[in-house]
C-alpha cells in the first residue's frame, strides 16, 4: 500500500509539473504574440502616417528590424471590411503586415507584383470585401491607403462592385471621376443646361448619344451600332445636340468637360454602358 500511495502521488506531482510546464509556454507564447502584434501595429502606425516626423529613415528601420520585416522597395495598402464582427483574420501569410483592430481593418502588402503574391492575397481573402491601394514607395504607403479607403467608401455606397478585394488600378475612371461629387455635379449643371429644355427621356437620350459620339467621334452608323439605335435616329439626335450647345461642342475643352461629366453619370447608372 506504501508503494501504490507513494507512485500515486509521483503521478499527482508529474501531472502538476505537466500543467505548470503548459501555462508557462501558453503565456510566454502569448506575451511573445502579443510583443509582435505592439511590434507590427507600430510599425503600421509609422508607415501610414500622413506626416512623417523626425528621421523616419532610421526610425523605419528600427522598426522593422525589431520586428524581423524586410524592407520592400515598394509596398500597396488594403481597407477590408469585415463579413462579419466575428470574422476569422485572413491568413495573408508571414510578410504581409494585417491590423485587424480597426473596424475597417488595414493591410500592408510587400512586393505586391511579386511572382505568386496577387494568388496568395486572392486566396486569403476570399469572402472579405474591400480594396487594394496602388503600389507605391514604401514611403509613401499613406496615398495607397488614401485610394483603398475611396474605394471602400465607392463601395458602401454601391457604386463599386463588392463580394471580393478589389484592385484601384482596375477602377481608376470611378476613383477619379466619383469622389468628388460636388465639383462633377456644379459642372454638370453648368456644362448639361441645355437638357433641361429637355423632357427626362429625351434628355437621357441625348446625353447618351453625345457621350457616344463624344467617345468615339464616329459618324452616325458607327454611333448607332453603339447604341443600338437605327443611324437616321442618330443624325436627328446630333443636330437637336447641335442646335442646344452650338459651337460648344467644337470646343476642345468644353468637350473634355462633357464628357467628364456624362462618364461620371454612367458610372453612378444614370446612363447605360454601351452596348446596352
Amino acid at each position: 500500500p506504501a508503494m501504490y500511495e507513494l507512485a500515486e502521488s509521483g503521478f499527482d506531482y508529474l501531472d502538476g509539473l505537466v500543467a505548470e510546464t503548459m501555462r508557462g509556454y501558453a503565456e510566454a507564447v502569448a506575451r511573445q504574440t502579443g510583443e509582435r502584434l505592439r511590434l507590427q501595429r507600430r510599425l503600421l502606425d509609422l508607415l501610414l502616417a500622413t506626416h512623417h516626423r523626425g528621421d523616419f529613415a532610421d526610425a523605419l528601420a528600427e522598426h522593422a528590424a525589431r520586428l524581423g520585416w524586410p524592407l520592400p522597395a515598394y509596398v500597396a495598402v488594403g481597407v477590408l471590411l469585415r463579413p462579419a464582427r466575428e470574422a476569422v483574420a485572413p491568413a495573408v501569410g508571414h510578410g504581409v503586415l494585417l491590423d485587424m483592430e480597426c473596424e475597417q481593418p488595414r493591410m500592408i502588402v510587400p512586393d505586391p507584383d511579386a511572382a505568386g503574391r496577387p494568388d496568395l492575397l486572392r486566396r486569403a481573402t476570399a469572402g472579405w470585401s474591400g480594396a487594394m491601394g496602388p503600389p507605391v514607395p514604401l514611403a509613401e504607403a499613406a496615398k495607397s491607403l488614401r485610394w483603398a479607403g475611396a474605394a471602400v467608401r465607392l463601395m458602401e455606397l454601391g457604386q463599386l462592385p463588392s463580394g471580393a478585394v478589389l484592385h484601384c488600378t482596375e477602377h481608376t475612371e470611378a476613383l477619379v471621376l466619383l469622389p468628388p461629387a460636388e465639383l462633377i455635379e456644379d459642372l454638370a449643371r453648368r456644362r448639361l443646361a441645355p437638357l433641361l429644355h429637355c423632357g427626362p427621356t429625351q434628355g437621357r437620350r441625348l446625353a447618351e448619344t453625345l457621350l457616344a459620339w463624344l467617345e468615339t467621334r464616329g459618324g452616325a452608323p458607327e454611333i448607332a451600332a453603339r447604341l443600338g439605335v437605327h443611324p437616321q435616329t442618330v443624325r436627328y439626335r446630333l443636330r437637336q445636340i447641335r442646335e442646344l450647345w452650338g459651337d460648344e461642342v467644337d470646343d476642345p475643352d468644353r468637350r473634355f468637360e462633357l464628357e467628364l461629366v456624362l462618364r461620371a453619370r454612367r458610372l453612378r447608372g444614370e446612363l447605360p454602358a454601351p452596348g446596352r
